[in-house]
């Protein structure tokens, strides 16, 4: 990758900040797009319909800031017409890996145990430890929770201490119908959690994008 061409893309009217990290350039803030790359907008819908609707739809929270109250259902990435600016993509959940490699490799913690606060912007969480590098790598993970309707009936939100970002598959499926499982990525005060799961695309999550190689 020419990391010359690293420098920050508008899309939708938003200029993103963007971080060089390693090998790798990614978004140093959340996607707030209200439409696809190509120009197609995503239908914005209330939190309490995000579970079945079978089709791409983002929400906003009005209970948090604007730079990171944006989220999308899983139907959201799995498009074709991709969904950040050009040139730049959802990351896969091997790139992630690859980012918390690269910072652990250049941790001086004991056993080089990287910490999720060390990604993480410390303006709104409430951290309990104090002897950490907050933000070290410029990454500006925001405590944004996810959507979901198991986790609070009344409003289907929750907005706890951590944040998931979607990852995509490497390859675009035929028909994204037949998906029920989507790797995400975590990441709270402890720990960055790199492929820790799959959870169906029915949920609203973040999404970070990263430079094409």
């Amino acid at each position: 990758m020419d990391l010359k061409t690293c420098t920050s893309p508008t899309m939708d009217g938003h200029t993103y900040e963007v971080v060089q990290i390693g090998e790798q350039c990614w978004f140093a803030e959340n996607l707030r797009t209200t439409e696809f790359t190509d120009g197609t907008p995503i239908p914005a819908v209330g939190p309490n319909q995000l579970a079945n609707t079978k089709t791409p739809a983002r929400v906003i929270n009005p209970d948090l800031p604007d730079h990171y109250n944006t989220f999308y259902n899983g139907w959201s990435l799995l498009q074709a017409k991709g969904i950040c600016p050009k040139g730049w993509r959802v990351p896969t959940a091997i790139e992630f890996s690859r980012l918390h490699q690269y910072t652990i490799s250049t941790s001086t913690a004991p056993f080089s145990q990287v910490k999720g606060a060390e990604f993480c912007d410390p303006t709104d969480w409430d951290f309990t430890t104090t002897d950490l590098e907050f933000n070290r790598f410029g990454f500006n993970a925001q405590p944004s929770g996810s959507i979901a309707l198991e986790f609070n009936p009344a409003s289907h939100i929750e907005a706890s201490q951590f944040t998931s970002f979607w990852t995509r598959f490497d390859h675009i499926h035929e028909d994204p119908s037949d998906i029920t499982k989507i790797l995400i990525v975590s990441i709270n005060e402890e720990r960055f959690l790199t492929a820790c799961g799959g959870i169906a695309p029915d949920y609203g999550l973040c999404l970070r994008c990263i430079l094409e190689e």
